[in-house]
């Protein structure tokens, strides 16, 4: 499977909606288009990538996590902040992977 860094790595990233009129993508965007959903659809599966990803935007960059009603960080705020560059992107969507494949699968 294709993951989001992948996909932002190959059509470049860029902050505000899921994509823009050159094919560039945000992180929701990118995940998105690596499980080959529609834009603006979640899915159950997409929890522990919602989870995961937020649990490190909070711990790497405290300032820049915005909690949602339901406790997860918000990665659309993140992803739009006027700080975040690709690199913290980068490092963000990193260490997540790590942490979900470090996750036991039922």
């Amino acid at each position: 499977m294709t993951t989001p860094l992948e996909v932002l790595r190959r059509r470049g990233w860029h902050k505000g909606w899921y994509t823009n009129g050159d094919g560039k993508v945000c992180m929701l965007g990118a995940r998105q288009v690596a499980e080959g959903n529609g834009f603006g659809y979640l899915l159950d599966r997409d929890r522990d990538w919602y989870t995961a990803v937020g649990e490190v935007i909070a711990e790497q960059f405290p300032e820049r996590a915005v909690r949602k009603s339901e406790g997860l960080t918000s990665v659309a705020m993140f992803n739009d902040h006027p700080a975040t560059t690709f690199e913290d992107v980068e490092a963000v969507l990193e260490k997540a992977e790590i942490r979900l494949s470090e996750q036991v699968q039922p």
